[in-house]
């Protein structure tokens, strides 16, 4: 039976997460916090993978479901529907390190801070570029 757009606004939170399912592996997920959140689960070459789709009530249960039909047609074109959304939120294909680099750059302004790290620049050479910096 598919879910409804009242089965998903009266969802109340219980002691442990729960799932309401819908069809065609969306549901929406219901954790003891009461934060509902829509999700798409799936098999990408054999392995489970699961896809958020966006937080209840912003995300109503139609523009889920369209979300969930736009993933379905990404997977029949053998696309992997997490891969895609990672992409689309890291266009440029960043590394670690730019990334780090970047949020460094924006914060700086803000701490008043001389030393914007507390390792400085060489300590995030030292600890995290030279093991993440090709991510």
């Amino acid at each position: 039976m598919a879910l409804t757009d009242l089965k998903s606004k009266t969802a109340k939170p219980k002691n442990k997460p729960y799932k309401l399912f819908d069809a065609e592996g969306l549901y929406l997920y219901v954790p003891p916090s009461g934060r509902k959140v829509w999700r798409f689960k799936y098999r990408f070459n054999g392995k489970e993978c699961l896809v958020t789709i966006g937080k209840f009530p912003n995300k109503k249960l139609k523009e889920a479901r369209k979300a969930r039909n736009q993933y379905l047609l990404m997977l029949d074109e053998g696309k992997n529907p997490a891969e895609v959304k990672r992409l689309k939120k890291n266009p440029e294909g960043m590394s670690f390190k730019e990334v780090a680099q970047e949020w460094i750059d924006f914060k700086v302004p803000y701490r008043g801070s001389v030393n914007p790290t507390p390792l400085g620049g060489q300590g995030l050479e030292l600890a995290l570029y030279s093991e993440y910096g090709a991510l």
